[in-house]
């Protein structure tokens, strides 16, 4: 999940600051969501999924899930 999500940030050139400012939560929260120490609200993951114009699932679901 964590690599996804800091995979996806870094190809848009995108910030941890300026990803956290846009969804509206501090940067260390964040940081923790992508080193994978917190799991996001629904709402957040839904959030940053719009944020990087993804399915949600190509940033949360488990590689191993059919």
């Amino acid at each position: 999940m964590a690599t996804r999500l800091r995979e996806t940030r870094r190809a848009q050139h995108l910030t941890q600051d300026l990803v956290a400012e846009r969804v509206g939560i501090s940067r260390t929260y964040y940081n923790h969501i992508e080193a994978g120490r917190r799991l996001p609200s629904l709402k957040v993951a839904f959030d940053l999924a719009r944020i990087f114009a993804v399915p949600v699932e190509d940033l949360f679901l488990a590689d191993d899930v059919s």
